[in-house]
């Protein structure tokens, strides 16, 4: 049962947003936090795909393989029979170098997904420790990174497992959808040379699937918000690793389930108003970096470049200044961001201590929370 009313806890959220970023304000402060708050995930991620890239080159593959064979019937057919030893010594060795490049492109390739595999897994595994770092920094107000890092590696690392293995459930998720459509999609001919299509084939074929991949994205998400927002605030508390914590938060969400539906539905009616506000802030943003590089790069062209005729100069200079201007453009951009993930992680926080179920991360007394 709920001790206190949601305003009151976005009232809450709020102050407490305002106190960790501008009381007192810090630059040093704001890049920890950023630092923080990207590699818990809380100010989004990035996705790998490779697919659209391989499907290209092997479409090039086959249209060069097409013309290789045309262009040499054709030259077999103008040269005749005095030159066919030549033409077969030619295939010959043509045959002998296409899979010397097929095997160095099958290396390549492996490479390269085990430099992808190892990045993930490194960030995966950066992830579960920095939630554990980002909740410290949201419930003691302090943006230390090395000695929380060092503090919750237990639960962090129990964190990663399990990480792991939700990856390598989705991947198997995803590959059993596609899967499936793609033997309805076989039994019903879509996928023949010349298939019949209609509107109401293709929804009986998809249709299903479809549903189905819904259902899971969303199952996914809602997964994603309860150990983000709960599972991890009972292990940081707890100091136990995760399944302990997830079976005390199935415990919480049993006799709390009520408040979790309606903890849901504001968490998306907030997340849409943060969404509005975050591009009108970001608009804003947006012409403030115009005014400045006007200023910055369009005064020393219209001096260099139009009065003293020195492009190279001017190059040399825009290369200098551009690319501190671009890191610090790109900064400005992410402390969009900041204010928001602040604000929902203290909601969370709070949210918590408003339920009557023995954890209180964040003091719903005001005299507390301004300590």
């Amino acid at each position: 049962m709920r001790k206190i009313t949601i305003e009151t806890l976005i009232t809450k959220s709020i102050t407490r947003t305002k106190i960790i970023l501008f009381k007192p304000f810090s630059i040093k402060k704001w890049l920890c936090l950023l630092l923080i708050a990207y590699l818990a995930g809380s100010l989004g991620g990035g996705s790998f795909n490779f697919n659209g890239f391989n499907n290209r080159c092997s479409k090039k593959a086959e249209a060069a393989g097409e013309e290789q064979s045309s262009a040499s019937f054709q030259e077999q057919a103008n040269i005749g029979e005095a030159d066919s030893d030549n033409s077969d010594a030619q295939t010959s060795n043509t045959k002998g170098f296409c899979p010397l490049m097929t095997s160095m492109s099958y290396w390549l390739l492996g490479i390269l997904v085990i430099f992808i595999l190892s990045i993930i897994i490194l960030f995966a595994w950066l992830g579960a420790r920095f939630k554990f770092v980002w909740f410290n920094a949201m419930v003691s107000n302090d943006v230390s990174i090395k000695e929380p890092f060092g503090r919750f590696k237990t639960e962090g690392d129990s964190l990663f497992k399990f990480s792991l293995l939700f990856l390598v459930a989705v991947i198997v998720f995803f590959a059993l959808i596609g899967f499936w459509a793609y033997l309805n999609g076989t039994s019903q001919g879509i996928f023949v040379s010349k298939p019949d299509w209609s509107f109401a084939k293709v929804m009986n074929v998809f249709a299903l699937p479809l549903i189905t991949l819904i259902a899971g994205i969303i199952f996914m998400a809602i997964l994603g918000v309860c150990l983000d927002h709960f599972v991890v605030t009972i292990m940081g508390m707890e100091r136990c690793t995760f399944w302990p914590a997830w079976g005390k938060f199935v415990a919480v969400a049993g006799s709390n389930k009520k408040d979790l539906l309606i903890y849901f539905l504001v968490l998306i009616a907030l997340g849409i108003i943060a969404a509005i506000l975050a591009f009108l802030v970001a608009f804003i943003c947006f012409a403030v970096v115009l005014i400045a590089a006007a200023i910055l790069f369009g005064i020393p062209f219209l001096l260099i470049v139009m009065l003293f005729k020195a492009k190279i100069m001017f190059i040399t200079f825009a290369i200098i200044a551009g690319i501190p201007f671009a890191a610090v453009t790109i900064l400005f951009f992410m402390c969009v961001g900041l204010p928001f993930a602040v604000f929902f992680k203290t909601f969370s926080l709070y949210f918590i201590s408003s339920l009557e179920c023995g954890y209180q991360p964040l003091p719903l007394d005001d005299a507390v929370q301004l300590s």
